[in-house]
């Protein structure tokens, strides 16, 4: 009986040393295969070194020879240099309100041409610069800007325009402002709200009525007018005559209203006696005017001198926290002011001037358009959580979210408020379909969480379609599977939109109820439904790929659009000119910064003399 026991022990020992030396074969080629991939990483990494030590030889030569180190690297001169080159055929100069070339962040300053100067001895002649017709290029961040030596004209991104000059802003940056200043700039835009009666994020400034300015005109012609009048202190018009909206008249549920309900009543008197004293029913800058007019300065000094009283007073200490000592540094209220009245409210004054409404249906900082962005968090982290196709997560973005509002017949679940939710114009009824069986899955699921009680909100949709409202903010989702989109009205949007609103993948499974189950297609991947179903599901949809657009670099020539037209992509190109006093050449109002800080130097000092 032994020799079978020692037979097949035999057998299994020589299996076992086969294996062994199978491993240690294994375990060597794989050691040197790692091996042979090191090697060829060194020699990337040593190739990449020495590619970056030729770039820092030549980086240290330009530095050497900066003007900072007393020299300038210039080509030979090969040309006479005052003679300008002729244009050639089919170009245009034109006058340029920019300079040619931008200094680039970080570079040496650049050496002062003159056409007088003498070359060094034993160095070329640097050529004339207002006569080289070579092109001027300057980077700023990743954005190539250039500028034809020949015309002035600007090419950006491609496309040709025409220079000019970048207007002066109010905008007071952060790193222009005292970090030990604490919530006075918070404090000074609740001032502003109170005073113009704007108390939602989409209020749009008004503009005063003509016979308001035109009274005003009457009553002072200066502005050591208006400083007399502070000093007075004598109401011109009754204060009880002036509008400011009380606090407790305010409907609207945002911060602003939650903050508007700590502050002094008292402040709110204050105004209406200071606004009086300059002979006006109600505080309303004009922002037709220059920000320094007869009219605006009045508005400056009221704003100023009851916000130094409310910061005196404590009138806003239940809400912000300030530094008292800020109330005697009158310049940078001033630049406060200017920030706010001629900067963030003048960019939705004129957007509503050029569209009237559309500022209140595209404010990506309205409560509206957070409450979305909200929602959509919610929404991804459910479907992360529960382990959902990634796929899914390409329907959800804020863009793709519909808006709610409060049921106007006041309606409510619990206790709590019940929203109606809008309409998404360019939804599908598979998209409609995936995000209500989504919302009912997971709202039903936090209700049977235990120890936690659901805080969102109760959203529903109107028991009937017909009253269901349309969404105001209606910009179209960037790059979204097309199944989202309802065919005939994605056939009906332009080219350029269709190619940039849709993806061409298959999300949906091919039965739709099948979503959100272990059932069906939920077990394939992307590609999988895109090889069974692409042709089917793209079938409805005239779909643009944005590869087939036309290239922007087609239109660099003149050709493109004629030999007579310019295009001017400032910011400023989109303000009715009527509606506006600017000054195109000179800034926003017409006034430089050394204008403008004279102003208000001047304007400062007269409140200074008087409080």
């Amino acid at each position: 009986m032994a020799e079978p026991l020692n037979g097949d022990l035999d057998s299994r020992m020589d299996k076992l040393a086969a294996l062994d030396s199978k491993l240690k074969e294994d375990v060597i080629q794989w050691v040197q295969s790692q091996i042979l991939g090191f090697q060829q990483q060194e020699t990337t990494f040593q190739a990449q070194i020495t590619g970056l030590s030729e770039q820092l030889k030549i980086l240290s030569t330009i530095i050497a020879a900066s003007p900072q180190h007393g020299q300038l690297i210039t080509p030979p001169a090969t040309q006479a240099p005052n003679p300008a080159p002729a244009p050639s055929k089919g170009s245009h100069q034109r006058k340029s309100n920019k300079p040619q070339s931008r200094q680039q962040p970080n570079a040496p300053p650049q050496q002062p041409a003159s056409s007088n100067a003498q070359p060094a001895p034993g160095q070329p002649a640097a050529p004339n610069t207002a006569s080289t017709s070579s092109t001027q290029a300057s980077a700023v961040g990743n954005t190539a800007e250039v500028v034809d030596g020949a015309g002035g004209r600007k090419r950006k991104g491609g496309m040709q325009t025409k220079a000019v000059k970048k207007a002066k802003s109010y905008a007071l940056h952060n790193d222009a402002f005292p970090k030990i200043a604490g919530d006075l700039r918070k404090a000074m835009l609740l001032h502003i709200h109170i005073l113009w009666g704007l108390y939602k994020s989409t209020d749009i400034p008004p503009d005063p009525h003509p016979l308001v300015v035109q009274s005003f005109s009457t009553k002072f012609a200066m502005d050591t007018d208006l400083i007399q009048t502070l000093k007075g202190r004598t109401p011109i018009v009754d204060p009880s005559g002036v509008k400011i909206n009380p606090i407790e008249a305010i409907t609207d549920s945002g911060s602003t209203f939650a903050n508007c309900s700590k502050v002094e009543e008292g402040i709110i008197t204050y105004m209406k006696v200071c606004i009086a004293q300059f002979g006006l029913s109600l505080w309303c800058p004009d922002l037709r005017q220059t920000p320094y007019s007869l009219y605006n300065s009045a508005c400056h000094i009221i704003a100023i001198d009851t916000f130094k009283q409310a910061l005196i007073s404590g009138a806003y200490d239940q809400v912000y926290s300030v530094d008292p000592a800020f109330v005697t540094n009158t310049a940078l209220l001033i630049k406060l002011f200017d920030h706010f009245v001629f900067s963030f409210f003048l960019k939705h004054y004129r957007r509503d001037v050029k569209n009237p409404g559309l500022f209140a249906h595209t404010d990506r900082d309205s409560s509206m358009y957070k409450n979305c962005e909200r929602l959509v968090k919610q929404r991804r982290l459910w479907l992360h959580q529960n382990g959902y196709p990634t796929r899914y997560m390409w329907l959800i973005s804020t863009e793709a979210t519909s808006e709610d509002e409060r049921d106007p017949e006041g309606s409510t679940e619990n206790g709590r408020d019940v929203y109606l939710i809008k309409k998404k114009f360019w939804r599908s009824d598979k998209m409609e379909r995936f995000i209500r069986k989504m919302d009912n899955m997971r709202i039903r699921g936090s209700q049977l969480k235990y120890g936690k009680r659901s805080a969102e909100r109760i959203r529903k949709v109107p028991a009937n379609p017909g009253q269901q409202l349309a969404c105001e903010f209606n910009c179209l989702p960037e790059r979204l599977p097309i199944e989202a989109y309802n065919p005939e009205v994605y056939n009906d949007l332009t080219p350029a939109l269709r190619a940039h609103c849709a993806a061409p993948q298959v999300v949906f499974p091919q039965n739709m109820d099948d979503l959100f189950t272990g059932n069906g297609d939920k077990t394939r991947n992307t590609e999988e439904l895109n090889i069974l179903y692409g042709k089917e599901v793209m079938a409805p949809y005239h779909y643009i790929n944005p590869r087939d657009l036309p290239d922007e670099d087609d239109l660099d020539s003149d050709d493109a659009f004629g030999d007579d037209v310019d295009i001017d992509l400032d910011d400023n190109t989109d303000i009715d000119p009527n509606l506006m006093v600017q000054d195109e050449k000179d800034g926003d109002y017409g006034d430089d910064d050394v204008d403008r800080d004279s102003k208000r130097r001047k304007l400062a000092d007269g409140i200074d003399s008087v409080l």
